[in-house]
């Protein structure tokens, strides 16, 4: 059985403090990780980097966080950062287009909430109002009122319109647009209650 090191962390830095409810996997140090050039390091973070993008497309930060979490030093992760850009693997501007087209297309949200989104996954604010330019808050939730509509058919029309207000009010659309969209639905002879 081999002997078990104590846990250190490659780089200057400690990881980012872990998120509730995530573990965080740290490598152990061995021999071999001791006698890793600078370049094999560079070489490793950058694969790790690669198997992270085959899962899903991710942010500048995103991967800046994960890689760190993983123990490499901000020399391996600058580097690793830079050469996946210049390759056009990680593009925020791109990333936050596609989120925002996303959230239309399947989960319609208002352009409030998918700005605060991209926010947390480390866009910034140019950059995410770019993305949501071109959501149309009264097109959005009437396409995400739709479906909901079926599940309140056999409910009162009072309570039905409480509901859709409630789930419209939820994925973040403000008084005005629900108002509208409850208008339409109306005009547009869509029943949402008895």
């Amino acid at each position: 059985m081999a002997s078990l090191r104590p846990i250190l962390f490659l780089g200057e830095k400690l990881p980012l403090a872990r998120q509730p409810g995530k573990m965080v996997k740290a490598r152990l140090i061995d021999n071999e990780d001791l006698e890793r050039s600078p370049k094999e390091l560079a070489d490793a973070c950058y694969q790790a980097a690669l198997k992270l993008l085959g899962y899903r497309a991710r942010t500048e930060s995103e991967m800046r966080q994960r890689l760190a979490r993983k123990g490499y030093g901000e020399t391996e992760i600058e580097s690793t950062v830079e050469r996946l850009k210049s390759s056009g693997l990680i593009d925020d501007a791109a990333f936050a287009r596609s989120w925002s087209e996303n959230r239309a297309a399947g989960s319609p949200r208002s352009a409030y909430i998918i700005k605060r989104e991209l926010k947390t996954k480390g866009i910034d604010a140019a950059t995410a109002n770019d993305a949501v330019s071109t959501i149309d808050d009264g097109e959005a939730a009437y396409q995400a009122a739709l479906p909901r509509l079926k599940r309140f058919q056999t409910l009162p029309a009072e309570e039905a319109r409480h509901k859709v207000t409630d789930f419209l009010r939820r994925r973040g659309f403000n008084w005005n647009t629900i108002e509208r969209t409850l208008v339409r639905l109306n005009a547009d002879g869509v029943d949402h209650g008895k």
